[in-house]
């Protein structure tokens, strides 16, 4: 196995932790994200796409329909262990954004969909994805849109509720997120120029609140939450916060927006 540095094997340790409930209940909330990025990635048949923080390989599922030969690199075990039972011929590898484990150049287009955000230093990650991106080729990075824009947001807002004071900032679900962040995070890189900035909505349907639970409380943060707090305490916070959301069949509905820079590869 790879090593890792200490952060990065933290955060797949977390992540996964819920990794079933993850990729059952909760992933799905970013495919009208994942269509939009390989899009704008120019991912067709035979294009080399990594997927830089790939998770449980949703993303790399559909870029495998288009015909792409595809890789995915994540630091959680468990999460790899879910995509290679849906893509056993791809190439799957434990690796972190800051230190990934391939080539100069191999890439025709390069990922990284809510991934970036979690890194302790998302220049050098930047600055990554740059480095096994060919001439020429694309680079899409995708985070959560501003909080007033993301239902999500009240999972994690009812999370910090159980601190006595609130944890110090760092690398996190809204790190990326403020206007102007991305952009000067790719801009950091002499080598990548950010052509366009988007923004996408995307609902997520969860058939009640326990299917709404299994996929709030899968995230590496809301583990992390659990560990400090215990499973009952921050179920409870959530279930609350959640509650807004529940429709009159008894669905949970959630309008989440994400962001998402195409930039280019330049020398």
């Amino acid at each position: 196995m790879r090593d890792l540095s200490e952060a990065a094997r933290r955060q797949g340790e977390l992540f996964g932790l819920g990794a079933r409930d993850w990729a059952d209940e909760q992933e799905r909330m970013a495919l009208p994200l994942w269509r939009a990025a390989l899009q704008a990635a120019h991912v067709e048949r035979g294009a080399r796409l990594l997927d830089a923080g790939c998770g449980s390989g949703g993303a790399l599922l559909l870029a495998a329909e288009l015909g792409a030969e595809v890789y995915g690199v994540d630091p959680s075990v468990n999460m790899l262990t879910i995509a290679r039972e849906r893509l056993p011929t791809a190439d799957f590898r434990i690796g972190e954004l800051e230190n990934l484990p391939f080539p100069n150049a191999q890439f025709d287009a390069v990922i990284a969909i809510n991934s970036l955000q979690f890194t302790p230093n998302p220049k050098l990650g930047a600055h990554e994805l740059g480095r096994v991106c060919r001439k020429g080729g694309r680079i899409v990075v995708a985070v959560p849109g501003p909080l007033e824009q993301t239902d999500g947001r009240v999972i994690f807002e009812a999370m910090v509720k159980l601190f006595p004071k609130p944890p110090s900032p760092g690398p996190g679900v809204f790190a990326l997120s403020p206007p102007g962040v991305l952009e000067s995070v790719l801009e950091s890189v002499d080598d990548i120029r950010v052509d366009q900035i988007h923004s996408i909505e995307a609902v997520m349907i969860h058939a009640d609140m326990n299917h709404a639970l299994r996929g709030a409380l899968s995230s590496g943060p809301s583990q992390r939450a659990i560990e400090i707090h215990g499973r009952d305490k921050v179920t409870e916070a959530v279930r609350e916060a959640l509650h807004p959301f529940v429709q009159r069949d008894g669905s949970v509905r959630l309008r989440n927006t994400f962001r998402y820079a195409v930039a280019r590869k330049m020398a």
